[in-house]
C-alpha cells in the first residue's frame, strides 16, 4: 500500500472533479465484498478437499499425527493465495479501466507488489520457512493459483464493468 499515492490516475478521471462520499464507498463494499468471500471460500474449499489431500495423498484426520502437515500445508497454500489475491486486485480496482491493457500503474506500483507476491511464494523454500510453520507447496498449487487468480480477476472485471453500468461512476 505504500506506493499506492505515487500511482498513475488516468487522465479522463482528473477531467472534473469527483466527490467522495461515505454511500458510494458503502455501495463498494457491497458489491466487492462477496466476490473476494467467494473466492476465499473457493480457494478454502480447493485446498481442503483437492490441493492438499493429493499432495499428503489422505484427507484431514483430527489428532492423527499427518494433521499438522496437512495444516501446515493447507496454511502455505492459504497464505500465498491471500498474497497473491491481494496484490492483484489493487490492479483491478486502481482505475474503472482494463488493468495493464487500458490503464497501467506506476512502475513503483507494478515493482511493489509483484515483489510482495514473489517474495511471499519464496518464503516456504527459504531459511526461514520452519520458523513461519511453511512448507514448501508442489507445482500443481501454482496452477490452482493461477486459475484461481485469473479466474479472481475476471470476475471482479465483470462486476465492476456492471457496477459502472448501473451507477455510471467508478469510486
Amino acid at each position: 500500500m505504500i506506493p499506492l499515492p505515487f500511482d498513475n490516475v488516468d487522465e479522463d478521471f482528473l477531467k472534473h472533479p469527483h466527490k467522495w462520499e461515505a454511500k458510494s464507498i458503502t455501495r463498494f463494499m457491497i458489491w466487492m465484498a462477496p466476490i473476494s468471500s467467494a473466492f476465499d471460500i473457493l480457494t478454502f474449499i480447493s485446498l481442503y478437499f483437492i490441493i492438499v489431500r493429493m499432495t499428503t495423498g489422505h484427507a484431514y484426520v483430527h489428532g492423527a499425527e499427518s494433521a499438522v502437515g496437512f495444516i501446515v500445508l493447507f496454511q502455505t497454500g492459504w497464505f500465498i493465495e491471500s498474497m497473491w489475491s491481494q496484490t492483484m486486485v489493487i490492479h483491478m480496482l486502481r482505475s474503472a479501466k482494463i488493468p495493464f491493457l487500458q490503464s497501467r500503474p506506476a512502475w513503483l506500483v507494478l515493482v511493489t507488489t509483484l515483489l510482495a507476491a514473489a517474495f511471499v511464494t519464496f518464503l516456504p523454500y527459504s531459511a526461514i520457512a520452519n520458523l513461519l510453520r511453511l512448507t514448501p507447496l508442489k507445482p500443481i498449487y501454482f496452477l490452482f493459483l493461477l486459475l484461481i487468480i485469473i479466474l479472481y480477476m475476471i470476475s471482479v472485471t465483470i462486476v465492476k464493468r456492471i457496477y459502472i453500468k448501473k451507477f455510471r461512476s467508478w469510486l
